[in-house]
């Protein structure tokens, strides 16, 4: 394995941010690219036949090589770790995931690039930008619309997890949501399938209504698989909460899902037995 990808393993979520926006401007100019460069040029090999098959690889490799570039040299930091960040006051927190949001932005930044319209000069294998009425325009729009949100993916979004004594709580760029440990629905939330988009995390607020908080595991640092048994465990075990926070608890709850992962059926409460021994 060369030593940049072995490094992957300890690489910042700073790393992975500038990873993904030299890669995602690479996409962007490979759509440019092949819109003025790449297709001009197949319109010139004969036979025709041949031309269309290497533009259309073209198009492909331009397109889909940043994105896929990045999925490879990231590809270690899709194990998530079983952990959480400890502090007293703090309690336990989940930081945002950088590979997932990063990877979106690379591809916003490459449909960007695809907006960047050009076409054909009459009876010549030449190119320009389109002079359709309203294309430029509605096309540059959208392609500033597209790169902006590429960029903020990047490194704007933020996603983050919280658990305190007194409950659990999502912050997002849109504000926070907040559950109490009593309000928790019972046998919740479930392990979400490993293409699951959200993990719901069903509550009753104080006036009786159901409500679901839906977490993001693509977006959270942390593996699914371990963060919902825990949130069950403390819906149901009100006397570990006092300890959130603590490197004492983090260590039974690791403990404690090394042996509730390990059981064939993953009894909901192998958990609460295990980390108790």
């Amino acid at each position: 394995m060369p030593w940049w990808m072995s490094r992957l393993r300890r690489v910042s979520a700073v790393s992975v941010r500038v990873l993904a926006t030299v890669l995602g401007a690479g996409a962007f100019g490979a759509g440019v690219f092949d819109s003025f460069v790449l297709q001009p040029l197949s319109w010139r090999i004969e036979p025709r036949g041949l031309g269309v098959a290497l533009g259309l690889l073209g198009l492909l490799v331009s397109l889909g090589g940043a994105p896929l570039l990045f999925l490879l040299l990231t590809r270690r930091l899709r194990h998530r770790p079983a952990a959480f960040g400890v502090g007293p006051d703090a309690g336990f927190t989940v930081a945002t995931a950088s590979r997932y949001p990063a990877a979106t932005g690379v591809l916003l930044l490459m449909a960007a690039g695809t907006q960047v319209l050009a076409e054909r000069v009459p009876d010549t294998d030449q190119v320009r930008p389109t002079a359709l009425f309203g294309s430029a325009w509605a096309s540059g729009a959208l392609a500033v619309t597209l790169a902006g949100l590429g960029l903020a993916y990047i490194w704007l979004l933020r996603y983050r997890l919280t658990l305190t004594p007194d409950g659990i709580t999502a912050h997002t760029m849109l504000g926070s949501c907040r559950v109490p440990w009593a309000q928790l629905g019972p046998g919740g939330p479930l392990v979400p399938g490993r293409r699951a988009r959200t993990m719901p995390v069903r509550y009753r607020r104080s006036d009786g209504r159901t409500r679901t908080l839906r977490l993001s595991p693509y977006y959270l640092a942390v593996d699914p698989a371990f963060l919902a048994p825990v949130i069950r465990h403390y819906g149901e075990q009100p006397q570990h909460r006092a300890r959130i926070g603590t490197c004492q608890e983090l260590e039974r709850l690791q403990a404690g899902f090394a042996a509730w992962h390990g059981t064939p059926d993953h009894r909901p409460t192998a958990l609460a037995a295990a980390s108790e021994s």
